[in-house]
């Protein structure tokens, strides 16, 4: 139904919510691998910085609002090229080819995912063991020991 209310699928973009709201997810779920792990790798990458720099937090939001904008409003076109593509081949195969290239798969989407946490993970730990200002001031933060050394700084 929705691309019926497209005058032109094959050549105007489309909005997807679902792809916006979980970019990574949705793109995992319906076999788009390559952009998958980009969106991965410049997640990870994005983490680096935090541990050698204070940023603030919400520095985040235009990062992870400027992916969810391109993957919600290009996540569309992968369907549109996968039937071009499927309908340049013989009629044999071409069920096939969509079947492999497009559709879902939900247990590929968990396993990413689940493989994605763990790296995130893993990176978070051995980031946390650097001795920078900002993770020092992480740890003065957590521990309340800011508060020990102010009350000792008081004077009586």
């Amino acid at each position: 139904m929705k691309w019926r209310s497209v005058e032109d699928p094959g050549k105007k973009n489309t909005w997807n919510w679902v792809a916006f709201f979980f970019a990574t997810f949705w793109l995992a779920y319906r076999k788009m691998y390559k952009p998958f792990f980009i969106i991965a790798g410049l997640q990870l990458l994005w983490t680096v910085p935090i541990y050698f720099t204070d940023l603030p937090a919400w520095l985040d939001l235009p990062f992870y609002g400027i992916i969810s904008i391109i993957v919600g409003s290009f996540g569309n076109n992968h369907t549109n090229h996968v039937l071009k593509q499927a309908r340049a081949l013989h009629e044999t195969v071409e069920d096939s080819y969509i079947q492999t290239k497009g559709g879902t798969h939900v247990g590929i989407m968990l396993g990413f995912h689940a493989l994605l946490f763990a790296l995130f993970f893993a990176m978070d730990f051995g980031l946390s063991f650097i001795p920078t200002e900002t993770n020092i001031k992480d740890v003065v933060r957590i521990s309340e020991e800011a508060d020990t050394l102010e009350a000792y700084m008081d004077d009586p």
